[in-house]
């Protein structure tokens, strides 16, 4: 990809004023929409990507970490290791949500309904804490990008690739957090309904 800083005008650092880049997206997609008496498709489409490159955290940080040279020979998978405890636990905490989810679909008496009820609304409960505890994750995360920005370009690289690893990851956990509570409501929402009209 080529240089998604320079295709806004903005400088090569950590962070980018999200409203800032908006506007500037919004400008140049006007005059590049291929609708448009000036527009190409092809630009218009590699801006958008260069604006959703900028817009992640992590996107943004791996991009400038490969325009900076890239890491050679430094490994930038590891997590800080705030974002491995919590992992692990919200590991833990999907594979049970999961499995509670299959025992009510599965349940087929009334009191294997109860119980797989009863259950997944406390896992319920617990996943919406969880919900509340990566969403301080990645608000933590995101102070750092910010406090990488402040020290740019001083920071080394293997720190940045530290950081953007662990925004994808708490990133990702949150999708599932989310998708899990989704389905566990519905679980529970069938099943209450089913046992009602029962």
């Amino acid at each position: 990809m080529k240089d998604a800083f320079a295709l806004f005008g903005f400088e090569r650092r950590p962070a980018v004023d999200a409203a800032e880049l908006q506007e500037r997206y919004l400008r140049r997609a006007a005059i590049l929409h291929p609708d448009s008496a000036q527009g190409d498709a092809r630009a218009f489409v590699e801006l958008g990507t260069a604006r959703a490159v900028l817009e992640d955290p992590a996107e943004r940080l791996n991009h400038l970490i490969e325009l900076q040279g890239g890491l050679k020979g430094v490994s930038g998978s590891s997590f800080a290791n705030e974002v491995i405890v919590e992992m692990i636990d919200l590991a833990a905490l999907l594979l049970e949500a999961t499995q509670e989810i299959s025992k009510i679909a599965n349940a087929l008496t009334p009191l294997a309904r109860a119980v797989s009820l009863q259950s997944a609304r406390n896992l319920l409960n617990r996943l919406e804490g969880a919900e509340n505890r990566i969403k301080l994750l990645i608000n933590s995360l995101d102070e750092k990008v910010e406090t990488a920005d402040q020290t740019w370009p001083d920071i080394p690289l293997a720190q940045l690739a530290q950081l953007a690893a662990s925004l994808r990851f708490a990133r990702k956990r949150r999708t599932q957090i989310s998708e899990t509570s989704f389905q566990l409501r519905c679980a529970l929402g069938y099943r209450d309904l089913q046992t009602q009209e029962e």
